[in-house]
């Protein structure tokens, strides 16, 4: 199930909630006006169970005694009312809503200090309201707390991207993912990444369905620093850019005009790219079967040949036995890591040496070099790099799994984003390894290699 299709419940919620108030008596706290305008805003009238529960919260975490009692008093029934505002006579401009701060009480309240009332007030601030509204609905819970938990950089897709999502599931656990995979741990910093080149950095997403990388690695994303400051998101088939970012107590909240897709598998992230066109037809036609059980392997990658370089392949070419030599399995070399680590061993046994020079990054395996034309095109289980040509095939029979020879780790290329959890942090630098030995089911990399050896003749 795409991620993409978990946010409709609330979703549905957030497009369809119209002019709503809060009908609190006129001698009631600014602090209990504060929890009943803020949760009548966000929604929660459409249960009330789930009103009292979130309204309570509120008024314990914000008020003092008195009026936690004052505000209890007050059921949902008195507090919820939609009320539609009265029609605006022609030509009559609606004011505009004053900007959304701490203490505006003609805006979203939020009592001082509150920051789970701050992080959706200071998204709305930035053109997010309805990722606000999924953050404070009950299934965006866990993933607000999550955030109280020392620095983190969210990247925030504006109202109108997340309309455009499709809107048929009402998964929790979908929703929380895309949350996630928008959401990295620390604050991103344009002035500390590489001038040039790629940064990889570490998601808040992690684990089964969404992400199968060695040692339960957190999924990545790709991100590039401007020559004039400006930060630039990197997806296989388009760039998004950032906006400037805002400060909501411990968050860096950066705007940004499309919601990330989260990495898929290895087919449906080759389908989206034009220039594997030819190897994806060549694979489905002899070896459908390829393509799931490489999804399967934690930490891939995948030095795929583009169309041209299968244009006129030679009579009774082996390409099973090139394609083997094109995937270095069990481990994830990002672009950043390959320029950190001089060679890998791939899973047909060959030796892949990287050479990195004022022309481009190279792969280089016996008597080819190939140019890596785009890099770090991330999927659900590792990274695939375009390469203008093929290798020569394998001349040994692939055994699994395969020992590495090179100590260096995957962290060398990841980009330590300042105060990133601690905890996660270490784990990161702990598990994860660039050139580990395969951490696959033996049996399941064996059906892997008989597929390669057996598959189709060019």
């Amino acid at each position: 199930m795409s991620a993409f299709t978990s946010l409709s419940g609330a979703l549905l919620l957030a497009l369809s909630l119209n002019h709503v108030s809060a009908q609190v008596p006129a001698n009631v706290s600014p602090c209990v006006r504060n929890c009943a305008t803020v949760k009548v805003s966000e929604g929660y009238c459409s249960n009330p169970q789930i009103f009292s529960t979130a309204y309570d919260q509120c008024l314990r975490q914000n008020c003092n005694g008195g009026d936690i009692a004052a505000g209890l008093a007050l059921t949902p029934a008195v507090v919820c009312a939609t009320a539609n505002p009265p029609p605006t006579a022609p030509g009559t401009a609606t004011p505009a809503p004053l900007p959304v701060t701490a203490g505006n009480a003609t805006g979203t309240p939020v009592p001082a200090g509150n920051s789970t009332g701050a992080i959706p007030n200071a998204l709305r601030a930035a053109g997010a309201g309805t990722l606000a509204t999924l953050i404070g609905s009950p299934a965006g819970q866990s993933y607000a707390s999550e955030l109280q938990q020392g620095p983190h950089t969210v990247f925030a897709p504006v109202d109108s991207a997340l309309a455009q999502l499709p809107l048929n599931s009402t998964s929790p656990a979908d929703l929380t993912a895309l949350l996630n995979y928008h959401t990295v741990p620390g604050t991103v910093d344009v002035a500390r990444l590489p001038p040039t080149g790629h940064a990889i950095v570490r998601t808040a997403l992690r684990g089964a369905p969404h992400v199968n990388l060695p040692a339960n690695d957190s999924q990545v994303l790709v991100l590039a620093a401007q020559p004039n400051g400006v930060l630039t998101i990197i997806e296989p088939t388009r760039n998004i850019t950032v906006s400037n970012a805002t400060r909501a107590d411990n968050l860096e909240i950066a705007g940004i005009p499309n919601a990330l897709t989260i990495p898929g598998t290895i087919a449906a992230t080759a389908a989206a790219i034009p220039e594997l066109s030819s190897l994806i037809a060549a694979v489905n036609g002899s070896a459908p079967q390829l393509f799931q059980q490489l999804d399967q392997t934690p930490g891939l990658t995948i030095f795929a040949p583009i169309n041209a370089a299968l244009a006129n392949p030679p009579p009774n070419t082996n390409l099973p036995g090139i394609l083997v030599n094109h995937i270095v399995n069990g481990t994830v070399l990002y672009s950043t890591t390959i320029a950190n680590v001089t060679n890998a061993t791939s899973a047909g046994g060959s030796h892949i040496d990287f050479i990195n020079n004022g022309t481009g990054t190279y792969a280089r395996s016996g008597e080819k070099t190939l140019l890596i034309v785009q890099s770090d095109i991330i999927t659900r289980n590792g990274v695939i790099h375009l390469v203008n040509g093929l290798f020569d095939p394998s001349t040994a029979t692939p055994t699994f799994p395969l020992p590495n020879q090179n100590n260096a780790t995957e962290t060398a290329g990841i980009t330590q984003v300042e105060g990133a959890n601690l905890t996660t942090a270490a784990q990161n630098a702990q598990q994860s390894s660039a050139l580990r030995s395969v951490s696959s089911p033996g049996s399941l990399v064996a059906v892997f290699a008989m597929l390669l050896v057996g598959a189709f003749v060019l």
